[in-house]
């Protein structure tokens, strides 16, 4: 299942490694990523996506692409994964978009 949530303007699908520039133009971005204090390398990338994808093997979850519907423009991700936190277990909801899609 490539796909894992449609609304009416945006759709969350599963990353695959054709998206390596599109992801890495996110995390490489430095005022996208000013709360994680740096912007990544391009071996943190592939590190990044190859969690991803082992994390809808293990669970179905994790960070999927952000796409904009009408447009198929990639704006960012958004995470629903499994965490733990002081041994209880619980969903984390993140997100993360371009700039340039901001506001």
């Amino acid at each position: 299942m490539r796909v894992f949530l449609e609304t009416e303007r945006l759709r969350l699908r599963r990353w695959e490694q054709v998206d390596f520039p599109h992801l890495a133009s996110l995390l490489q971005n430095a005022e996208g990523m000013y709360s994680w204090e740096h912007t990544f390398t391009d071996e943190e990338v592939r590190e990044w996506l190859e969690r991803s994808l082992a994390s809808y093997a293990a669970s179905g979850l994790g960070w999927f692409a952000l796409e904009h519907r009408d447009s198929g423009s990639l704006i960012g991700q958004v995470a629903l994964m499994p965490d733990v936190v002081n041994g209880c277990p619980y969903h984390e909801i993140s997100y993360m978009l371009h700039p340039c899609f901001r506001h």
